[in-house]
């Protein structure tokens, strides 16, 4: 008799299902810890179907505070799901999503959303009524170098430059010095974002165990004014921003080209970023030689009604992250 219930998932646990059914993902205690204990918008919640005792499928989402209009709420990000192979195909998961919603709706969770794969998709649009909420565009610069492009990377370089004191190991005292310290106040009006408080940030790209960012601000050149911060890291030769506040919305004309100086010095062959926004913004990407390689679709079930609006009239301003990435990096190494 399978029953379904909420459990505390242990590192071992999470394990051992997944090598059963033939999957290494190569998870540390650490990273287990940092992702699923310390989020500072709360622990996980572990959905899990047993067999008797024996752990036969998982569902996982962890807290995801949002802000849209300047009212914060709570959402659900779902991040693992699996079904033990010799009980696929008899609605287990179908169960674990059902039980999932309705323990959120308890928690005053307004929204559950996440990045499903292409054998999860149809599940969750035909049977769990979930919708497209967003879809993230990706585009990659490949820095080849021409007379143009050569004067304007020039151009931007005269007016902005990188502060390199700030990297991932930052103490309380730079991080204050970063545009990271509120970012919340360059949301606009019609766009829904990741509520990124200090102690978020910390946590997404300080704690993160194994993995190596660097967080530097950007300065204007003729002031040493701070007019924007960025984080990212490298990968192959790949320059991954993988967020970016400016504010100041000149800025932005010369941030495209300025990267492409910035990652050129570092030896990158290539930089990759994600946006989903529209207007000038895009448009000066394009004009700079920035290619629209693939996109990353953002599906997720609205549970308080009260908040259909909301991601039916605004922007969902959101930038890939490490889990993500895996759904446009084979556009980068198909160049």
């Amino acid at each position: 008799m399978v029953r379904i219930e909420e459990h505390n998932l242990l590192y071992e646990d999470l394990l051992n299902i997944q090598s059963k059914n033939g999957i290494n993902l190569n998870i540390t205690q650490e990273w287990f810890d940092w992702l699923y204990y310390k989020n500072p918008y709360g622990k996980a919640s572990f959905y899990c179907a047993f067999d008797n005792t024996e752990l036969i499928g998982i569902e996982i989402l962890i807290p995801v505070q949002l802000i849209a209009n300047d009212t914060k709420f709570l959402s659900a990000l779902a991040v693992n799901s699996l079904i033990d192979k010799n009980y696929r195909g008899q609605g287990i998961w179908k169960k674990l999503l059902d039980f999932s919603e309705e323990q959120s709706l308890k928690k005053d969770i307004k929204l559950i959303w996440g990045f499903p794969n292409d054998n999860s998709y149809p599940i969750l649009i035909e049977k769990q009524q979930w919708k497209i909420l967003a879809e993230i565009n990706s585009y990659i610069s490949y820095l080849n170098s021409d007379k143009k492009r050569n004067y304007l990377v020039r151009k931007a370089q005269q007016i902005l430059s990188i502060y390199p004191n700030i990297n991932s190991r930052f103490y309380n005292n730079e991080f204050k010095t970063s545009a990271f310290n509120n970012p919340n106040k360059f949301i606009s009006s019609k766009e829904i974002s990741i509520f990124k408080s200090p102690g978020y940030f910390l946590w997404r790209y300080v704690m993160l165990p194994e993995k190596g960012y660097i967080i530097e601000n950007i300065i204007n050149s003729k002031n040493n004014d701070i007019v924007g911060s960025i984080v990212f890291f490298i990968d192959d030769d790949v320059f991954y921003l993988f967020d970016l506040i400016v504010f100041d919305r000149e800025v932005e004309k010369q941030l495209p080209l300025f990267l492409q100086w910035y990652c050129k010095k570092m030896n990158c062959r290539c930089i990759f970023l994600s946006m989903n926004v529209k207007g000038k913004v895009v448009y000066y990407y394009k004009k700079n030689l920035f290619i629209n390689k693939g996109k990353a679709r953002i599906l997720g079930k609205i549970l308080d009604k009260n908040y259909e609006s909301v991601f039916s009239d605004y922007l969902w301003k959101y930038n890939l992250g490490d889990e993500e990435i895996k759904f446009v990096k084979p556009f980068i190494n198909s160049h």
